[in-house]
């Protein structure tokens, strides 16, 4: 796996990010670290007690949710949720259904580590204490209305009968309540047969997001952590490593 070691400087200058404009969304820095760094990352953190849970996702074998910025997701352990979360090319029409209902559905814009911002729009079925779907259909039938209409609204068309279960991933995550002028920081390592990542993360709001993501940057290189050279979220990098049969 390539890595790359990046200054100061260097780190800053890669900020040049559109942020969105629309302060009805919030805003989560995200940057993939080198996987082997967990263990220094929540040592620069001062968290000896991690949250353990687990993530299961839903997506065909040939991953045609995941290629329309689809995102069905079962979490356990730390946090209990059913989650459906869109990413679409065209986020108009679910702009237009925040406008009604402000916070219906969450909107968040994630900052990647290259640089790059993605709107999502999710809705969360919360606590789900229940066992986990074992298929697309099953899934379906455990979709609340908001659920069902964010679906709806973003033009998703789901193939409930060709969706299968993934997973499940181990979620290890380290966290900060307020560490070098930020509110929290998060460090969420992803481990499953044959593969892992590790991300660290932080949130502002629209008018912070510029020297969060660049304050971000900096810690992690006075921290003598490492980029990952894969930026990729980490939904996308599990499901395209994770077995299709």
């Amino acid at each position: 796996m390539q890595t790359t070691t990046i200054g100061v400087a260097a780190l800053l200058a890669l900020s040049a990010v559109s942020f969105p404009a629309d302060p009805s969304c919030s805003v989560e820095v995200k940057l993939r670290l080198v996987p082997t760094q967990a263990k220094k990352a929540a040592q620069a953190l001062k968290d000896d007690k991690p949250k353990i849970g687990k993530v299961l996702l839903y997506d065909t074998p040939s991953l045609t949710l995941l290629d329309q910025g689809v995102i069905l997701r079962v979490r356990s352990g730390n946090e209990q949720d059913l989650t459906v979360k869109l990413r679409p090319a065209d986020p108009g029409p679910l702009n237009k259904m925040l406008e009604k209902t402000p916070g219906s559905p969450s909107c968040e814009a994630d900052i990647l580590s290259n640089g790059s911002s993605q709107r999502s729009f999710g809705e969360k079925k919360e606590p789900f204490t229940k066992e986990a779907p074992t298929s697309g259909q099953a899934f379906q039938s455990e979709l609340d209305p908001a659920q069902v209409n964010l679906l709806k609204v973003g033009k998703s068309n789901v193939p409930w009968e060709k969706v299968r279960r993934f997973g499940p991933v181990s979620v290890t995550e380290w966290s900060s309540k307020k560490h070098g002028g930020f509110g929290k920081i998060t460090v969420e390592q992803w481990n499953w047969p044959g593969g892992e990542l590790l991300e660290i993360s932080t949130k502002t709001d629209e008018a912070g997001a510029a020297n969060t993501e660049k304050g971000l940057r900096a810690w992690v290189a006075n921290n003598q952590l490492t980029l990952d050279a894969d930026n990729r979220g980490k939904v996308a990098t599990y499901l395209r490593s994770a077995p299709k049969n």
